[in-house]
């Protein structure tokens, strides 16, 4: 009604009055949103428990090779962003004492072999021609049907840098947790690539 509002004016007049502060968008938010949240939660449980059977197999696997260090969760997991159809995000951060390892992308085709000759994996593509190589596979129903991307931290690997910002958002932001569900929702539906999918929510945290 008043005309197209730039950008500066809109983020100036989002805290013109505390009203419309954080805590006052978060007791509004509608109730279909707030029980989508709840729904949510009561899908993944199950998918929960084949995230563990997952990492175990995966260290297995960093065992037969003597890689050592440790495996973390990053993207919707490791930030408490999923959806059932989330993908499963996992880094290998290797342990100080392995500079004689293999490179990573030397590493990884090594893991890539293990893989594909492991029972409950269907299918196994390395992606090598991104800013850090990953490997793609795809697991059967015993492990929820999961697609995991499975990569080794490096100084070009930026996922756990941007977990920690998204979970310092959530922590003074608690409504984005919510919306975020939503809009990865809302998108999926739409049929946009799950790229996308990430960026709206990278945006949707920097505009916190």
């Amino acid at each position: 009604l008043m005309g197209p509002i730039s950008r500066e004016n809109y983020l100036n007049a989002k805290f013109e009055s505390e009203c419309y502060d954080d805590k006052y968008i978060e007791s509004n938010l509608t109730t279909d949103i707030l029980d989508f949240q709840k729904t949510v939660k009561m899908h993944v449980s199950q998918k929960e428990k084949a995230v563990s059977k997952i990492l175990h197999k995966l260290k297995e696997i960093m065992d037969s090779f003597a890689i050592g260090g440790t495996l973390q969760l990053f993207g919707s997991y490791g930030c408490n962003l999923y959806l059932p159809w989330s993908d499963l995000d996992v880094v290998i951060v290797p342990g100080i004492s392995n500079q004689s390892l293999p490179s990573n992308i030397q590493l990884l085709r090594k893991i890539s072999l293990k893989l594909k000759a492991t029972s409950n994996i269907i299918s196994v593509c390395l992606e090598e021609d991104y800013i850090f190589p990953f490997i793609r596979f795809q697991t059967n129903e015993i492990y929820e049907n999961f697609g995991v991307r499975l990569s080794i931290k490096d100084q070009s690997h930026n996922g756990l840098g941007v977990l920690e910002f998204m979970k310092g958002c959530l922590i003074t932001y608690p409504i984005l947790l919510p919306l975020n569900l939503v809009i990865k929702n809302l998108l999926k539906k739409l049929n946009y690539l799950y790229e996308k999918v990430r960026l709206n929510q990278i945006i949707l945290f920097r505009e916190a």
